[in-house]
């Protein structure tokens, strides 16, 4: 078999479809990376204390069947617990395959369940490449940054700088012409 040789500045089609396959995971993998800083920042306080107690055994046992505790039964009132033990329940909602704005509701925790639902909605808009599923989020700071972060995502994948003009904050405008340069 005879080798194809590559002229420059010609690009063969597979080459050109294992480019877009790099760019997927490249994408998959900034998402990815975005949500984790996101739940990070939830961790308000930013204390090394970890749950008193490993809320996946705690369950309570009624008639041979096990009822999981909520955060606040699992962590007899520690704020500190139940905050993480909460982000704990975000985590477990980012990562399934499909996420739905409903799931979050099952988070007691107020704050923790309205950035749930951002996280979800970060999601969503990132798969679909979609910054108007951000509009869904009612703050409007939380909505511009989430636009931001599909904008900016777009703008890598596609290797196309004119999308980062899209971003309104400069310094995340900035950042996305960088890196593509």
């Amino acid at each position: 078999m005879k080798r194809k040789r590559i002229k420059r500045g010609k690009r063969t089609y597979s080459e050109k479809r294992n480019d877009k396959v790099n760019k997927k995971f490249i994408f998959l993998l900034v998402a990815v990376a975005f949500i984790a800083v996101l739940v990070l920042i939830l961790q308000q306080d930013g204390s090394n204390n970890s749950l008193d107690q490993d809320i996946t055994e705690n369950t309570q046992e009624t008639n041979s069947n096990t009822v999981p505790l909520t955060c606040e039964e699992a962590c007899n009132g520690d704020l500190t617990c139940i905050n993480n033990c909460a982000v704990g329940e975000v985590n477990k909602i980012l990562t399934q395959d499909t996420v739905n704005v409903e799931e979050c509701n099952s988070i007691e925790e107020i704050n923790i369940k309205e950035q749930c639902v951002v996280n979800v909605i970060l999601k969503d808009a990132n798969i679909k490449g979609d910054p108007s599923v951000c509009n869904r989020i009612q703050d409007s700071i939380k909505s511009q940054s989430c636009k931001d972060n599909v904008n900016y995502n777009k703008a890598i994948l596609n290797g196309n700088a004119s999308l980062c003009n899209q971003i309104l904050k400069q310094s995340v405008k900035d950042l996305c012409i960088k890196s593509i340069q």
